[in-house]
């Protein structure tokens, strides 16, 4: 954290971000990318083109864009109820989905070819506007290009449930200050 002018603390997005970063490569199965989801508990993910530089990001929308888009191909022989209650991502992960012969379909066909990113320098505040401007739950945070962190909607959550209970604290001392001074007289 940085001190302002005001004697504040300014949050900067390295202060926020969660790293490391749990990629995907361009080509990657969407199967292996539901699977990595599944186990590393995420809901998006950067596309790395093979090296480090980001194409593109993964999410669970993309993966149910994929599962529905292949709802109309011919059934795999499965018993579709089950599957369903399965879930989509769970079913593409175990490779028993809908169109489990488009298993080997690259993540680079079905990602969203557009990080949304800032420097790890930005401003807290900025990155809470460009978030809500661009109607996103993830922003990237990066370094010469390299991504180094990401900023969820909920780690943003995270951070205002701790300014609220730092505020509760001042409050709860101010309170304490006054009814000791009132004591005192």
């Amino acid at each position: 954290m940085r001190k302002t002018n005001a004697g504040d603390f300014k949050l900067r997005a390295e202060d926020v971000m969660v790293s490391p970063v749990i990629t995907i490569s361009s080509k990657d199965t969407m199967q292996h990318a539901a699977s990595v989801f599944l186990d590393k508990n995420i809901s998006g993910a950067p596309v790395l083109n093979g090296g480090s530089f980001p194409v593109g990001v993964l999410t669970k929308t993309d993966i149910t864009h994929y599962e529905r888009d292949h709802v109309a191909c011919a059934s795999s022989g499965e018993d579709r109820g089950a599957l369903r209650t399965l879930g989509a991502l769970e079913a593409i992960a175990q490779g028993v989905g809908f169109h489990a012969e488009s298993e080997e379909d690259a993540v680079s066909e079905w990602m969203t070819p557009k990080l949304f990113s800032v420097n790890k320098e930005t401003s807290l505040h900025k990155v809470v506007k460009e978030m809500l401007k661009k109607r996103i739950h993830r922003v990237f945070v990066t370094e010469k290009s390299a991504v180094v962190g990401v900023i969820t909607a909920f780690d943003l959550i995270r951070v205002l449930d701790k300014k609220l209970e730092l505020e509760l604290e001042g409050l709860k001392s101010r309170i304490n200050y006054v009814n000791k001074r009132r004591k005192n007289k």
